[in-house]
């Protein structure tokens, strides 16, 4: 049986599907909180500080990123193409970033941390995001999701990890374009 990947979610859902489907993980992963009793305002403490801090460990990740192609090089052969619109732009920039972070980062791995050590939960929550994503690309997501998990641990908040999950978003979109 073939993967979905996001992108072919993305073509098949169409511009108004990119709106929704985010916004709707959001109220979805705000919902589990609240059946949980827990506030999702601690996420986003310092929210300043913490988009300085994404910014500044950036360039750390992606280094990161690219070791990790060196090993495991990209196929680029068998990407699909997006049409670039407005709809993707602000998707992948804001809304992926925001609804991701908040559904992996936040809620599935703060619950995973509720019943097992830190480490294995940010191990097991990167290898669920990971499996939401295409499986070529799959070493480079499972190590940016250790960062990010890692990031929002360290930090006690979702904000530096939306940043650099955004602008990784934003590297990715450069190159697609660039092709």
């Amino acid at each position: 049986m073939e993967q979905i990947t996001s992108a072919q979610l993305m073509v098949f859902l169409g511009d108004a599907g990119l709106i929704i489907w985010y916004p709707i993980m959001v109220l979805v992963t705000l919902w589990f909180l609240k059946m949980d009793g827990n506030d999702p305002k601690i996420w986003f403490k310092d929210a300043q500080r913490g988009f300085i801090r994404g910014l500044a460990l950036f360039p750390l990740a992606y280094l990161a990123l690219l070791l990790v192609t060196l090993i495991f090089p990209l196929d680029t052969e068998n990407t699909v193409n997006i049409d670039w619109n407005v709809f993707l732009v602000i998707t992948a920039l804001f809304l992926a970033p925001l609804g991701e972070e908040m559904m992996f980062r936040g809620y599935i791995q703060d619950f995973l941390k509720s019943r097992m050590r830190m480490e294995l939960a940010i191990i097991l929550s990167s290898i669920i995001f990971s499996l939401f994503h295409p499986f070529r690309v799959f070493p480079q997501v499972f190590v940016l999701a250790v960062i990010l998990g890692t990031v929002k641990e360290h930090y006690n908040s979702l904000i530096p990890s939306m940043v650099i999950h955004s602008l990784n978003n934003f590297l990715a979109l450069i190159v697609s374009f660039m092709k």
